[in-house]
């Protein structure tokens, strides 16, 4: 069997990020090889082999072999320093992407609340940058609040800016 798992490098990022390749029916694919093609054109496509004998062109325009490309972000738990906070907001601004929409997903936690989670499905189709507010629900409350991005791609929605903004609801009582 093939590795279905690796870390790739990232040069948007300059960072590994952990990649797994899927084939149109959400399932895992094992690459034995990889080659880059040298063809009439100064263009170097990467082609790569699947256990199964299939060879992919990985790296064609903004899809992976014709398969949106899945995304999954989280933020770090970002303390609210001593406050119950009421999340009240989201505000990205990204680059636009081809009739694409991800889920983003609150979390509250830390108090006697104990931890509330809520879905927004976000559309992130358009052209140039986008600005998106995105109202929470009342009802995500705690002492941090975390974001995790997630859906299925046709090319990258680079987000170059997100806030996160609250309401302190109180400070240092904590409920036995």
């Amino acid at each position: 069997m093939g590795i279905s798992r690796r870390l790739d490098f990232n040069l948007n990022q300059q960072s590994f990020e952990p990649i797994e390749y899927l084939d149109s029916g959400g399932l895992p694919i094992g690459f034995r090889g990889a080659a880059v093609l040298h063809g009439g054109t100064d263009l170097g496509e990467l082609y790569q082999a699947a256990a199964d004998g299939r060879v992919y062109n990985t790296e064609t325009g903004l899809t992976d072999n014709l398969v949106g490309i899945s995304v999954l972000g989280l933020t770090k738990r970002y303390s609210l320093q001593g406050y119950v906070g009421m999340a009240h907001s989201l505000y990205l601004r990204l680059e636009a992407v081809t009739a694409d929409t991800v889920t983003v997903t609150v979390t509250g936690g830390g108090s006697e609340y104990g931890e509330i989670e809520r879905e927004y499905s976000v559309n992130v189709a358009g052209t140039n940058d986008l600005e998106i507010r995105v109202r929470l629900h009342r009802e995500i409350l705690g002492r941090w609040l975390q974001v995790r991005f997630s859906g299925s791609v046709s090319n990258r929605p680079a987000v170059r800016e997100a806030i996160l903004r609250y309401l302190p609801v109180r400070s240092g009582r904590v409920s036995a």
